[in-house]
């Protein structure tokens, strides 16, 4: 998707788990580091509309997905 360096898309996030949850996410790549991207529409003190962003770096798995903390531990039992 976010194929072209300086570039990304961004899209309504269908998947919404909470009312924090991001309103849109996509992904965008930054000098050729690649970023999951999220954001959510905020008002302004003046009335108007603007999106507040996060980057998150992709090689991090994506922020809505949570790690089992033992996954890949060896356990003697």
């Amino acid at each position: 998707m976010a194929d072209y360096d300086n570039s990304g898309v961004l899209g309504r996030n269908r998947n919404k788990k909470t009312d924090r949850s991001p309103e849109f996410n996509g992904q965008a790549t930054v000098e050729g580091k690649k970023y999951w991207l999220s954001a959510w529409v905020k008002d302004g003190k003046d009335g108007s509309k603007y999106f507040s962003l996060a980057f998150s770096p992709q090689e991090d798995k994506h922020p809505s997905k949570k790690e089992e903390p033992y996954e890949n531990a060896d356990i003697p039992f």
